[in-house]
């Protein structure tokens, strides 16, 4: 049973990005073509797809469960971005060091920021890697809906990431298309207020706005040393 419902999974998973992958084609042909046609060292690849594998890394896991429950307690007390920020500085306080070793890890060498666009071609080939794992340590949701957004989100960073590998050569349409539904461009607060209730897209504000959430978080550990 747990076989057939891991099958399931994957399907789905299919089924999405091959619905993304249709809504490039159908909405940017040519940058779809352009894609298509992109030539990837395994140096390049492995290095685009570092930040994506990174979403089922216990301690990302663990960070998204602890931002979902901070940004759901903040929105019991108040909506307003203070008071969320507050919370969601709380929580995540006492990861530091996760935090700072995740963002050496996905960003070796680098600022921790993620401030690109762009796209990739095929995203069928990718499919192993690319995969949303659904059935985690932690619990998430497994409808329809979920997996397909779990999925923008996935190859929303994905597209990123090949922006920073190869530059002017990715277009950067198929991007823009993906950023409102998987909540893309916008800063951390705002990231997670959206991101409600899906943890791959909590996941993805973590690694969309690392150099924010670190700052947050010294900024907040200067002030309690006051």
């Amino acid at each position: 049973l747990a076989s057939a419902g891991h099958d399931n999974v994957r399907g789905r998973v299919a089924r999405a990005l091959q619905n993304v992958s249709d809504a490039i084609r159908t909405h940017y042909p040519e940058a779809h073509r352009q894609m298509d046609q992109l030539q990837l060292t395994s140096a390049q690849k492995e290095a685009s797809l570092r930040v994506v594998r990174k979403f089922g890394d216990p301690r990302m896991v663990g960070l998204a469960h602890d931002i979902a429950e901070a940004t759901r307690q903040a929105e019991q007390e108040s909506s307003d971005k203070d008071t969320i920020k507050r919370r969601l500085s709380e929580v995540l306080a006492p990861r530091v060091r996760d935090l700072q070793q995740l963002s050496q890890e996905m960003f070796p060498g680098q600022a921790v920021n993620l401030d690109a666009a762009a796209a990739l071609p095929q995203l069928r080939k990718w499919h192993p890697s690319v995969e949303v794992d659904l059935s985690g340590r932690r619990r998430m949701s497994e409808d329809s809906y979920s997996i397909e957004q779990g999925v923008q989100a996935h190859a929303h960073t994905l597209f990123k990431s090949l922006q920073g590998e190869l530059g002017d050569k990715m277009p950067e349409a198929p991007a823009r298309m993906l950023s409102s539904s998987s909540g893309g461009d916008s800063s951390f607060v705002a990231c997670v207020m959206k991101a409600m209730p899906d943890p791959t897209k909590f996941c993805k504000c973590i690694a969309d706005n690392m150099s924010e959430v670190v700052s947050m978080m010294k900024d907040f550990m200067k002030g309690k040393m006051r």
